[in-house]
């Protein structure tokens, strides 16, 4: 079963990287929010509300439940900390935000709800691998910051949008890593995921296919990001500040 799915996310980045060098395919399936055109995200059937992302977490978390019938281990602790705390911040975007604001492609939508699913799978494959305080604490150590600080960004980004006099247009984020990557959520992101890793000591291969699935999807997600906050405010636009890595890349 392992190497089932260390397979499928070998098929996933390869799909993930073809499909961002095809400039059809990646107009029309990946780009979602304020990379669409508006016409194409308002008159096409394929095209849905981009605050469903928040039931990416809900099934999340329905399939952590199942998960904590079985076992209580760290790793699915922290899982949960990060399925709950995701849910609460898409929950107020799902609740704030009307159908029409903002679209995704179906592709992104059911990549989404697969790509939780698998990682709720993963949990099954995680027993015989945590048995190393050391790695546990740096692992914990990991997650508490990234998450952190990941909260922080996606609060900028929601104040930008929901808390400001203009909610028709969009401003530069400013403050925490905003200041030296365009994408520190997505940075964040990444760091959870090798957490996990780490927590395993990079024993259990499954996870790095998350990491890798994960780490390539929004790489290609913050170039795209960092260009058009460079087409958007030109001049204006922090030069210093990198695509997704702070001081990297």
């Amino acid at each position: 079963m392992e190497l089932f799915l260390t397979l499928i996310y070998t098929l996933i980045v390869l799909s993930i990287v073809t499909i961002f060098n095809i400039p059809i395919l990646c107009d029309n399936l990946t780009k979602f929010g304020k990379l669409l055109t508006l016409n194409t995200s308002n008159n096409s059937l394929l095209y849905l509300p981009k605050n469903w992302f928040f039931h990416f977490y809900a099934l999340f978390l329905v399939e952590l439940i199942i998960v904590n019938y079985y076992y209580y281990l760290e790793y699915i602790t922290l899982t949960n900390i990060q399925c709950v705390r995701r849910l609460y911040e898409s929950s107020k975007i799902y609740f704030n935000q009307t159908p029409m604001m903002s679209k995704m492609h179906l592709f992104h939508y059911l990549f989404g709800l697969i790509h939780y699913s698998l990682v709720a799978v993963n949990l099954f494959f995680i027993v015989d691998y945590l048995n190393d305080l050391w790695w546990k604490f740096v692992s914990v150590a990991l997650f508490c910051w990234s998450s952190y600080h990941q909260y922080k960004c996606h609060e900028i980004l929601y104040n930008l949008r929901f808390n400001s006099n203009q909610k028709s247009s969009y401003s530069i984020p400013r403050g925490d890593l905003f200041d030296y990557s365009s994408n520190p959520h997505y940075f964040c992101e990444i760091i959870i995921y090798l957490s996990f890793v780490v927590l395993t000591k990079g024993k259990l291969v499954i996870f790095w296919g998350i990491v890798s699935c994960t780490a390539v999807n929004l790489s290609f997600s913050s170039a795209g990001n960092h260009k058009w906050y460079l087409d958007k405010f030109g001049t204006e636009y922090p030069v210093k500040r990198s695509r997704l890595i702070p001081f990297v890349w």
